[in-house]
């Protein structure tokens, strides 16, 4: 039953803009300006030399790769709450494949927790890297495998740096689409508080913070917290979500398990009318009808969920040659909401049961139904925390500085439903002949509360500690001097421990199974990086103004996958000022998370699920083990890229770029059980995991396999009543070649007393091939669940004074959801947001000085979400059911 094939990954993305003619995207987003690696090095407020994102060498910028930023004032502009909100604002993150409202698309993992994962160039949320001040943090969810952005306070950034590209070299595994580095502040004199109220329909969100630092002749210390607060989003809060899409064009995807049953015998449905009471005759159904209900819609689309971080920063200097540091954070978010109705699909009836009908036939008769009026609103409430701590002693030797440094971390996820229905209870008040005490499943007499107190029963528990401690000693430095420069080095080594330990658990609330699970591993690693300025000002000739050359390369050894070396190599050409020539060429490499790879990790087992069918009127009933896969091998991806950054020397204010991107992303490790309606939409690509109930030796063949699995229940599964088996365990299915380009525009002019700016930020995906189970490579470029083909944002900014204002057009390619038979056609998507702003700050000392008064509207004119027929009827990966939101902020500086 089971195969392992190849998935991919893109990669990279340069930088700004050339907004290719199309109305591409302008925002707060920018690329660090066409200019030198010297030039572009950066300096932290006190004059200090910083490391950028995509190098380890201090004052030097990536070389060959384009540097998305994004400062502290354009974040506090921005409007949003959470630094997973801001991250959206990135074309190239093609999604948050992991977010508050599920999980779409191939990689996204199951998300019960709804934590946040960006997505960069559409290889899942496991592909893209997401460190703290380059450093790794816990990873977050019960599968500990992706991190949410969102653990630190938005006021405790000093900004975000996003390398689009390949970039193993430099960080290690995970790196495959790229980097995100969270940068705190370490230097901040003063104090800030702010507040912030968002509300949409049926929806409001709250946040409020704080930032203290101080600084002394030796050192300095930054704090800052702050608190968010969501309430629940339901999906009877909004019209369109429905899983019957019938009003677009769609399929009804209503269950057919509702509390008047549907019954099936031979093949062959018969409804239960509404007019019926007692005990059936079976000889009064009518063959061929299904009774309908959405079990989906009265559960949440967004939990309620309220969130504490705290973020710390102190540094000392010992003397002129040492200083130590230390950091950390900690957050916490507590979830609620009210779940999917349980549903009763395909139990066989006993012919003992009191209310089995009369002239029944001989073959079996099952029934599908739920007990939802009796057991009321089912929920559930979850935990997820998480907290990483840094430090360690820095020795400044001449022109050379010298780095031991230490990291501990956990996170911890946790989620509790209400009892849920237990099959086995179930089973045996079914087969009571007592008309006092039996269940009536088909729902012609009132179901008596105290039944469904015997029958939810079951406990559903999952949770995990995902634990991380690492050491480091690295070095960065000159070597010697040439013509074009001076030649600079990093190299290092680093020691970390991975470790994920839980229970599943699952049973009667009075006597609960629990399944430990307890798995860990070692990475030792060695690295270096070298930059070469081969022609600088000294040594410039007409038509070469500068040549920068960048070698990087890590060597990884792993207790439980062997050993990996990822080389990287970045060049800059410059002709003339103003004009930079870039490319870059290296390979990636990712370990499958612990989870993946261990059988036991939280939430595996065989569930019985009602799933629609192309094709098929009425949904089908199939048996799915979901669980990790011990067999996994390791991702790996080679990227490429070419990129031009043009800033005219005559008009400073312009700023134009472009870049190529190409990655090859082979044995990408799919969570198939995020992929279940893929795989039943192309049934002849998943033989090797797809099996339907046709009676061959097969089916049998499958029977024998799951019955023997250490997760199968026996007597759990009535076989005979199954349409067909899924091995949804994690598996190496995917290889995916993907291209492309990133266009950027930025210019800013002054009018008197008006200051004017311009951003278009655009990606275009040419291809996107991917292979799934059967290894041939098809095109999914603009379909559901993988990248669009054309995505922009275009923003317009005016400053007068203490006025600021921007407005922003985000845009969304038409795309086709290949999962439907019926409607396959996605619209575009365009939504406005605008932010408006006004500060105090005449520095008289006054009550108002230092406050910033804000509002923020997203999606100003309430643009309808997308009609995907699929799901709820919309995309939650590309539009969000929240509709227009309006926020206001108040922030004061002290």
């Amino acid at each position: 039953m089971r195969h392992a094939s190849y998935s991919s990954l893109m990669s990279r993305r340069c930088r700004s803009a050339l907004l290719a003619g199309v109305a591409a995207a302008l925002l707060p987003w920018g690329a660090a300006s066409a200019q030198s690696a010297d030039e572009g090095a950066q300096q932290a407020g006190d004059g200090e030399v910083i490391v950028v994102t995509g190098s380890r060498i201090r004052g030097v910028a990536p070389v060959g790769s384009n540097l998305i930023q994004m400062g502290a004032a354009d974040i506090a502009k921005s409007g949003s709450t959470t630094v997973s909100d801001v991250l959206r604002q990135v074309p190239q993150v093609t999604s948050l494949s992991i977010n508050a409202e599920g999980a779409t698309g191939a990689g996204a993992s199951s998300n019960i927790t709804r934590a946040t994962g960006p997505n960069l160039r559409g290889l899942g949320s496991t592909a893209t890297l997401v460190v703290f001040d380059g450093l790794r943090v816990p990873v977050s969810g019960t599968q500990g495998n992706f991190v949410d952005p969102s653990f630190v306070p938005s006021l405790a950034l000093q900004r975000i740096e996003v390398i689009a590209d390949g970039a193993s070299a430099i960080y290690g595994s995970d790196a495959v689409a790229g980097v995100i580095n969270l940068i705190p502040r370490k230097n901040y004199e003063g104090v800030e508080v702010s507040g912030r109220a968002g509300f949409a329909d049926a929806y409001s969100e709250y946040q409020i913070g704080g930032l203290a630092g101080t600084s002394w002749g030796s050192g300095n210390i930054v704090i800052a917290a702050d608190y968010v607060r969501n309430d629940a989003l339901l999906g009877t809060d909004r019209d369109f979500v429905s899983s019957d899409r019938r009003h677009g064009g769609g399929a009804d995807g209503r269950s057919v398990a509702c509390q008047r049953s549907t019954i099936s015998s031979g093949g062959v449905t018969y409804a239960v009318p509404d007019s019926a009471t007692g005990v059936l005759d079976f000889n009064d159904l009518a063959a061929g009808t299904v009774n309908r209900c959405d079990l989906v819609k009265p559960s949440f689309l967004i939990p309620q969920q309220e969130r504490v971080s705290v973020y710390g920063s102190l540094q000392q200097s010992l003397g002129e040659v040492f200083s130590v540091f230390a950091q950390g954070f900690y957050t916490r978010r507590e979830f609620s909401g009210p779940w999917t109705l349980s549903a009763v699909n395909n139990v066989v009836v006993p012919t003992s049961n009191a209310f089995y009908p009369t002239n029944a036939p001989a073959t079996p008769i099952s029934i599908s139904t739920n007990f939802a009026d009796a057991s009321g609103e089912r929920n559930t409430q979850g935990l997820s925390k998480s907290y990483l701590i840094n430090g360690g002693l820095r020795a400044s030797l001449k022109a050379w500085e010298v780095t031991l440094a230490g990291s501990y971390g956990e996170s911890y996820d946790e989620e509790k439903r209400d009892p849920t229905l237990s099959a086995s209870a179930l089973s045996a008040l079914l087969a009571n002949s007592d008309p006092a005490t039996a269940i009536n499943p088909f729902g012609t007499t009132p179901f008596d509360p105290a039944l469904a107190d015997a029958v939810y029963v079951d406990t559903f528990n999952p949770t995990a500690t995902n634990r991380l401690k690492s050491v480091a000693l690295d070095a960065n430095g000159p070597l010697f001097s040439l013509p074009g420069g001076e030649v600079r080095m990093a190299l290092g080594a680093e020691y970390r421990q991975e470790r994920q330990f839980g229970a599943f658990t699952f049973g009667r609330v009075t006597a609960p199974i629990s399944l430990p699970t307890d798995i860990d591993r070692d990475v030792k690693a060695i690295f270096t990086e070298v930059f070469i300025p081969i022609v600088g000002d000294d040594n410039a000739s007409p038509g070469l103004a500068r040549l920068d050359l960048v070698a990087a390369v890590r060597h990884e050894d792993y207790s439980d996958f062997g050993s990996t070396t990822n080389p990287k190599i970045g060049l800059n050409y410059s002709p003339m000022d103003g004009v930079v020539l870039r490319g870059s060429y290296g390979t990636s490499f990712r370990a499958p998370g612990l989870a993946e790879v261990n059988a036991n990790s939280s939430g595996a087992g065989i569930r019985t699920q009602s799933l629609n069918v192309p094709g098929n009127p009425v949904p089908r009933t199939f048996a799915v083990l979901a669980a990790g896969n011990p067999d996994l091998q390791p991702e790996t991806a080679t990227t490429w890229s070419a990129g031009i950054d043009i800033t005219p020397t005559d008009v400073p204010a312009l700023r134009l770029s472009a870049t190529y991107f190409d990655v090859k992303y082979e044995a990408q490790v799919l969570d198939v059980y995020t992929i279940l309606p893929q795989v039943l939409a192309e049934p002849q690509n998943f033989a090797d995991i797809l099996t339907f109930n046709d009676g061959s030796a097969n089916w049998q063949d499958a029977v024998t396999w799951l019955s023997g699995t250490q997760y199968y229940d026996p007597g759990s599964i009535n076989f005979a009543q199954l349409d067909g088996i899924i091995d949804a365990r994690k598996a190496n299915l995917g290889n995916t070649l993907a291209n492309g380009m990133d266009f950027e525009l930025g210019y800013s002019f002054a009018a008197g007393q008006n200051d004017f700016s311009l951003a278009a930020n655009a990606t275009v995906f040419f291809s996107y091939r991917n292979s799934t189970g059967s290894g041939q490579l098809i095109d999914r470029l603009g379909t559901y669940g993988y990248p669009n083909d054309f995505r922009a944002r275009a923003m317009f900014g005016w400053d007068r004074g203490p006025i600021a204002t921007r407005t922003t057009v985000n845009y969304l390619g038409a795309y086709q959801n290949m999962t439907s038979n019926l409607v396959r056609d996605v619209s575009s998507y365009l939504t406005v947001d605008v932010d408006l702003s006004y500060s105090f700050g005449d520095g008289t000392g006054s009550v108002a000085d230092g406050v910033r008064l804000g509002v923020n509207i997203r999606n100003l004119f309430d643009r309808d979400q997308p009609f995907v027929d699929a799901g709820l009827g919309y995309d939650p990966s590309s539009a969000s059911a929240l509709g227009r939101v309006v926020s206001f902020s108040l922030a004061k500086a002290f």
